[in-house]
C-alpha cells in the first residue's frame, strides 16, 4: 500500500523537484545557509531512502520469481517462505516494505505472483514470468508432477 507510490517511474524526478523548490524557496526568502543546509540534508535523506525501497522492491521481485518459478504446483505462502529464506538466507522484507502480511505483498505485485485456490481449498502463489523468465516457466509446465 504505502510502498506502492515507492514504485512509480516518477518518485525520484519527484523528490528532485522537491529539492529545486527548496533550492528556490530559499533563494526568494534569503534563508540563511545553515537553514538551507539543514533543510537540503532532510530532503537528501528522504531521497536516499526512496532510491534504497525503490531498488530493494525490484530485488524482492526478482528473488520472489526465482523462488516461485520452479514450483509447477505453486506455494503455499509457509512453503514460499521456507523457500524464500532456503534460497536468499533471510526472510521476507515485509516490515521493511511496510507490508502487514504476504496476501498483502502478492496483491500488490501482480506482476511477480498471483493467488489462487488449489483443489483443497488452500490459498497458494504461483510465478508470473516476464520477459526474461518465459523460456523456464514454460520448461517447468511442461515437467511431471512428482507424486
Amino acid at each position: 500500500m504505502g510502498y506502492r507510490r515507492l514504485e512509480s517511474k516518477h518518485s525520484f524526478e519527484g523528490c528532485v523537484a522537491v529539492c529545486l523548490f527548496f533550492k528556490k524557496l530559499f533563494l526568494f526568502f534569503k534563508c540563511d545557509c545553515y537553514v538551507a543546509r539543514r533543510v537540503f540534508y532532510v530532503v537528501f535523506a528522504i531521497l536516499c531512502r526512496v532510491i534504497n525501497m525503490e531498488q530493494r522492491l525490484k530485488m524482492l521481485k526478482i528473488e520472489l520469481r526465482a523462488v516461485l518459478l520452479p514450483m509447477k504446483e505453486g506455494a503455499s505462502f509457509k512453503e514460499m517462505h521456507n523457500e524464500y529464506k532456503a534460497r536468499i538466507g533471510t526472510e521476507i522484507p515485509l516490515e521493511e516494505l511496510g507490508i502487514r502480511n504476504t496476501k498483502e505483498l502478492l496483491d500488490n505485485l501482480p506482476d511477480v505472483a498471483y493467488m489462487d485456490y488449489d483443489n483443497k481449498g488452500e490459498l497458494r502463489a504461483y510465478a508470473v514470468p516476464d520477459e526474461n523468465t518465459v523460456h523456464i516457466h514454460r520448461m517447468v509446465a511442461k515437467q511431471k508432477v512428482g507424486t
